[in-house]
């Protein structure tokens, strides 16, 4: 794909849909008119948009004080007009050759997308090496896409770094796709080619409302393609809950968020029966399952992105606890879960579901129960509902028995006294125990019932989707 900020726009919108805004870019542009940014008004799939782009061959891509004023007179229409916000970032910065005045202006963007924080969704493709100022504007943005081919997004370039601090560093050393994916969590989605970007950036406007006033966009139902999986018994065999969410979702389709960063917890958009939900899912081959913090940094975001535009959250939950270990603790484990603790207290619906095990901490926090103001808690035959596991119970509840019980009946009773999903039933910790084959069935009839829960007297507030 061209490195040319129409080719760009034209593949994301609606053909012919795109109507410019604060004037043309004068042919060829010029350096100092705002002919950086190329900007105007689109339909995503007949949905409006409004969309900008930099263009890197103006100036390399610098923006200065007009472009950066017709930036933000983009995003005030964006908010005006309660449509989503898109921008196509490949910029080294500010134009440092304007001194203060680029400075002063870009602070309005910076601004601008603090107050658009939940109020529009603000979607950022990182199409170019992108640096300072837009770097910043698009970390505030709610989801940030990469391609590995050309996506860069770092604070200072690697010019900068080797004059100020003597070390030679790579783009990718300093704002990579591996980096930003899997270590940062700052890219949500990376794709092969920009041409895979773009149809992700599509897919993703699919499940967001134009604003925090509307409610997602439904499409069609789809029955899913694929079959439900055998789900272990054992709760220490791994499985994999993508193919769980295959079997029971829209056409069995759905968009990962943050793949690579935490990926003990799973975090996508699908829909069921049309309705767009967000799955938060703990994923057993990768730690068992368990919650690093990472992952409730991870989730904890997403939630408040879906608590922001009135998305159902679903969470799928096969949990041992909490990750333990010093590198955890270390990481922030208490402050990211207590994060993501807070997130799950949501306006929107919240419907639970275990999978498998459900123990420890992470058993209260996933397991949104009427005591944590939940709607609908449901529990798969089979599944294990414990303060912990059996393991690390014994010696606190057997410790008395004589080697004359065997392990195996140990197992026996502490499943019957204290994790059968029946004695969560009996103490109302759940709704329902049912067989796998029914659950997309249950959710979408929940979800019917719970789909004019909202606090509709919102007009006024505002919700801060970071940290």
């Amino acid at each position: 794909m061209q490195q040319e900020p129409r080719a760009w726009i034209d593949a994301l919108i609606d053909a012919g849909s795109f109507l410019p805004l604060d004037g043309s870019p004068t042919d060829p542009p010029v350096s100092g008119a705002g002919g950086e940014i190329v900007g105007g008004l689109a339909h995503v799939d007949g949905r409006g948009v409004v969309v900008y782009a930099t263009d890197p061959r103006v100036s390399r891509g610098h923006i200065g004080a007009r472009g950066a004023m017709r930036i933000r007179r983009l995003m005030d229409r964006a908010e005006e007009q309660g449509v989503p916000l898109v921008a196509f970032l490949a910029s080294p910065g500010i134009a440092v050759d304007e001194g203060l005045a680029s400075g002063e202006a870009y602070t309005r963007v910076i601004a601008a997308n603090v107050r658009l924080s939940g109020v529009v969704p603000q979607l950022a493709a990182v199409m170019g090496p992108t640096m300072g100022a837009p770097a910043y504007s698009a970390t505030l943005m709610d989801v940030v896409l990469f391609n590995r081919t050309r996506s860069h997004l770092m604070v200072t370039g690697p010019a900068v770094v080797e004059k100020m601090l003597g070390q030679t560093p790579t783009l990718a050393d300093l704002g990579g796709a591996e980096l930003h994916a899997g270590r940062t969590g700052i890219a949500q989605i990376v794709e092969r080619s920009a041409e895979e970007q773009i149809a992700s950036l599509r897919a993703l406007l699919g499940f967001l409302p134009g604003n925090r006033i509307e409610d997602a966009p439904v499409a069609a139902s789809a029955e899913p393609i694929e079959e439900l999986p055998a789900i272990p018994a054992e709760p220490m065999v791994p499985f994999d809950m993508a193919a769980l969410i295959g079997a029971i979702v829209d056409g069995s389709r759905w968009l990962e968020l943050g793949a690579a960063h935490g990926p003990s917890l799973i975090t996508a958009f699908a829909r069921l029966a049309g309705a767009p939900v967000g799955l938060v899912a703990n994923q057993s081959t990768v730690a068992a399952g368990a919650i690093t913090a990472d992952a409730a940094r991870k989730a904890a975001r997403f939630i408040r992105l879906c608590d922001a535009f009135h998305i159902p959250i679903v969470t799928l939950i096969d949990v041992p606890g909490f990750m333990p270990g010093v590198a955890e603790e270390s990481r922030g484990l208490l402050r990211h879960g207590a994060q993501m603790c807070m997130a799950m207290q949501t306006q929107v619906p919240r419907l639970s579901v275990v999978v498998r095990k459900c123990y420890g901490a992470a058993a209260f926090l996933m397991l949104q129960t009427r005591a944590q103001d939940g709607d609908v808690a449901l529990a798969l035959e089979g599944s294990r509902i414990a303060v912990m596991g059996f393991d690390a119970a014994r010696h606190l509840i057997y410790q008395e028995e004589t080697g004359a019980v065997s392990e195996g009946e140990l197992r026996r009773r502490y499943h019957d006294e204290h994790e059968a999903p029946a004695r969560a039933l009996a103490a109302g910790l759940v709704d329902e125990v049912l067989p796998a084959e029914r659950l997309r069935a249950r959710l979408i009839e929940h979800l019917g019932w719970l789909r004019r829960k909202r606090d509709r007297a919102i007009d006024e507030r505002r919700r801060a989707l970071w940290p």
